[in-house]
């Protein structure tokens, strides 16, 4: 009677972007017409495209991969009573002179904080697809929710099955590259940046002392700020 929670870090479709779609690996593995130093693209349209292809490709191995899993589940009879969710820290960006990944350093920040979150429910047989503006920060309430328990602590984020929360209307965005926290109007993602600065300084403060705190109080903790 008791639950189980299992969680998998996988860093595909993250680079280097060496897998085709069935997994098999190819050379080069490295990214063409990239400056891993500052993290920009060059200015040379053919090298993003083909590096976008790349990617495009090891998603397909992901997808792959992720097919295999719930066959897996559904073998072993644990996929109808499983809540699985399949979420990502970050997108990435495929232009020309711009970042690879830092939302405020882009033209559309979309391409970046766009992540995917797909949730499946216990005896769930049909899929429905939701605009929703929900945010990672929202998956743990989620969890505790569909499982019938309170979290011992506070969280930011809110259940995406509580009709009573309300609606963001801003996207948090973490940068580890100016280790600061910016807020984008949800409304104007599609067209660019609208930071609100007076919000940031208790944010970046709490940021700061979660990551000080956990860097002196655990030696097993790593910190992934890719």
């Amino acid at each position: 009677n008791r639950f189980q929670f299992y969680f998998a870090h996988v860093l595909l479709p993250h680079v280097p972007w060496k897998n085709t779609a069935s997994l098999k690996l190819y050379t080069p593995s490295g990214i063409f017409g990239h400056n891993f130093s500052t993290e920009y693209w060059l200015k040379n349209e053919d090298y993003v495209l083909q590096n976008y292809q790349r990617h495009l490709t090891q998603l397909a191995a992901v997808d792959k991969l992720l097919g295999e899993f719930l066959a897996h589940l559904k073998s072993i009879n644990l996929y109808d009573s499983s809540i699985i969710i399949v979420t990502a820290d970050h997108g990435v960006s495929f232009h020309e002179s711009e970042h690879r990944r830092s939302a405020e350093l882009v033209q559309n920040p979309a391409e970046i904080i766009n992540v995917p979150l797909m949730i499946k429910l216990p005896d769930q047989h049909t899929a429905r697809l939701s605009d929703k503006n929900v945010e990672s920060i929202d998956i743990v309430p989620t969890i505790a929710g569909l499982l019938g328990f309170t979290l011992p602590w506070s969280t930011d984020g809110s259940s995406v099955f509580d009709k009573n929360a309300i609606e963001k209307s801003k996207k948090n965005v973490l940068s580890f590259d100016s280790f600061s926290d910016k807020r984008i109007d949800n409304s104007s993602v599609d067209r660019g940046l609208v930071y609100d600065e007076s919000q940031l300084e208790n944010i970046q403060r709490s940021v700061e002392y979660k990551n000080q705190y956990f860097l002196q109080n655990s030696s097993s903790f790593e910190f992934d700020t890719a």
